[in-house]
């Protein structure tokens, strides 16, 4: 069926649910979106899927991070990291996503960009590392640009990755 394990992580909780590997694709779109809770990852889905709002209902409070079926994402808001073990799709920084109008994948895809506000998309930490403590790290730092606004902002990115 191609599902994967969707688990998102926002200042509203942490949350997890099975969707298509391809509504994962669009939930990692959303980000673009800048969300803070899972209603907002949700409405943000609605630029890439019809009815991805009604989404929120499908989601369990908590966590699980057993890989499902095609895989898994966790989508940590707070830090915005993206993790990503899929056998379905490989997400990028900037890419595009088919549109669905809520029968069927259309031909339009509808492009995102994550680059500009500091996103990171990791493929093997659920392999080699525990991800927490690099999305720990993420929000210290995210914590001190919002704290700081006249900071200058630093890219955080892949070279935190392996220290």
């Amino acid at each position: 069926m191609s599902e994967i394990r969707i688990c998102v992580r926002g200042d509203d909780g942490d949350y997890w649910c099975n969707l298509h590997g391809s509504d994962g694709d669009r939930l990692i779109a959303a980000c673009a979106s800048m969300p803070r809770s899972l209603a907002e990852l949700c409405r943000g889905a609605e630029t890439y899927a019809r009815g991805a709002t009604d989404w929120v209902q499908y989601f369990h409070a908590g966590h699980n991070f057993h890989r499902w079926d095609a895989g898994m994402v966790i989508i940590d808001l707070t830090s915005r990291l993206i993790v990503v073990n899929s056998g379905y799709s490989d997400p990028q920084l900037v890419d595009r996503v088919a549109y669905h109008d809520g029968s069927c994948k259309t031909s339009t895809a509808i492009p995102y960009d994550l680059t500009a506000d500091d996103w990171l998309i990791t493929k093997d930490l659920l392999r080699r590392i525990d991800w927490q403590p690099l999305a720990n790290r993420r929000w210290e730092h995210l914590q001190g640009i919002r704290n700081n606004p006249e900071q200058s902002r630093q890219t955080f990115g892949a070279d935190e990755v392996d220290q």
